[in-house]
């Protein structure tokens, strides 16, 4: 439809998506917890597993299934894991008191003395061992909620710069248009006007690129249709602005010019591609062409009616926007509009598949090389 913003994001080939939650994420909560129980109330727990675990081998004594050493090594360890070493310990005496039992003459297991101090032995290792276990995972967690609330804090610390740096760009705005309007010279209110259209740019890159990712990188195949929705909300009715951009990482010292230099083509577009209004389409092309990034901006406007000499300010704006990111402006004019296109080096990044376009008419070029 005119006048809407059609977006197309293209993602590489075997996208990730996010697993299952991990298994011992639970049972480290559960660990926390029984941890801050009352020393009376762990031990209790811990009596009463030995006594299960007793009547369990009761149970399976009398077919002759299982033994008794362990039902009880697997009660002390789960309560020690749970409840830390004292009830570990007291697990241990417990159930060596209990494991008496198997030495009366009508049990269906024998114990002789050999295996009783066997499994005691095992019993205070097996402690020691979940002991550490239950410890580790105590600092582990504790760690990670302390890296969590510092995290936190942090977010909360850039929310707030943002903010001011978005406060400072509006208070920038004002200051040149009270400048502009007490200046009665046309020329000087024009330069004022365009150093607020520069202002109002920065400050949407800046909200862009802070709400985009905390890293170091943002991906081009979220942030460039982002921006070009802001660009659709500035045109006029009847104006469609379409972004095909594949999803690589851009580093942010490049992703800030190469807003701007897409900012300074589609806003020419808008005030010189239509000058008798009608309809019309903005095509924001964003892929990767072996060790080099293309961008490539078009119209279906008219044109321009002679080629591009590289001496007004906004082809000088494209020159140092381009020479930020070290790349090239190349711009053409045929009778189906204008043709702008940007090549800069792609510094390591993963390749994704390429938009492949359909060939277009043999156009005449007038390139500024930077």
């Amino acid at each position: 439809m005119s006048g809407q913003r059609s977006s197309k994001r293209l993602q590489p080939w075997g996208s990730l998506s996010g697993g299952p939650r991990a298994p011992w994420a639970s049972m480290v909560g559960i660990i926390r917890q029984t941890s801050a129980w009352p020393l009376a109330a762990q031990s209790a727990c811990a009596l009463v597993a030995i006594v299960g675990g007793f009547l369990i081998q009761f149970v399976l004594g009398a077919d002759g299934v299982g033994h008794p050493i362990v039902s009880f090594l697997a009660c002390v360890f789960i309560s020690a894991l749970m409840f830390g070493r004292p009830s570990g310990f007291l697990a241990v005496a417990f159930s060596s008191f209990l494991i008496l039992y198997f030495f009366e003459p009508d049990s269906a297991v024998r114990l002789d003395l050999l295996e009783v101090e066997l499994y005691v032995a095992l019993a205070v290792g097996a402690v020691v061992l979940a002991d550490r276990i239950h410890c580790t995972l105590i600092m582990q967690s504790a760690t990670n909620m302390k890296l969590a609330q510092e995290d936190t804090k942090k977010t909360l610390q850039l929310r707030e710069v943002a903010h001011r740096v978005a406060n400072n760009f509006a208070s920038l705005d004002a200051l040149i248009r009270q400048r502009a309007m007490a200046s009665k010279d046309p020329k000087i209110q024009f330069a004022f006007e365009q150093a607020s259209e520069l202002v109002h740019v920065v400050a949407r890159l800046n909200n862009r690129l802070s709400l985009a990712s905390s890293d170091s990188t943002v991906d081009s195949g979220i942030f460039l249709p982002d921006l070009c929705e802001d660009l659709q909300a500035c045109a006029r009715i009847g104006i469609a602005i379409e972004c095909l951009a594949e999803s690589h990482d851009i580093a942010l010292a490049e992703a800030v010019p190469l807003g701007l230099i897409i900012n300074e083509l589609v806003t020419n577009s808008l005030k010189y591609a239509f000058p008798h209004g009608g309809s019309g389409r903005i095509t924001i092309t964003f892929v990767r062409e072996g060790d080099h990034y293309k961008l490539l901006v078009e119209d279906n406007g008219v044109g321009m009616s002679k080629d591009v000499k590289g001496s007004g300010l906004g082809l000088h704006l494209l020159q140092g926007f381009s020479r930020a990111i070290k790349g090239w402006v190349d711009i053409r004019s045929t009778s189906n509009g204008l043709s702008a296109c940007v090549k800069f080096e792609a510094r390591g990044h993963e390749r994704h598949p390429s938009i492949k376009s359909a060939p277009g008419d043999k156009l005449e070029s007038a390139r500024a090389l930077i």
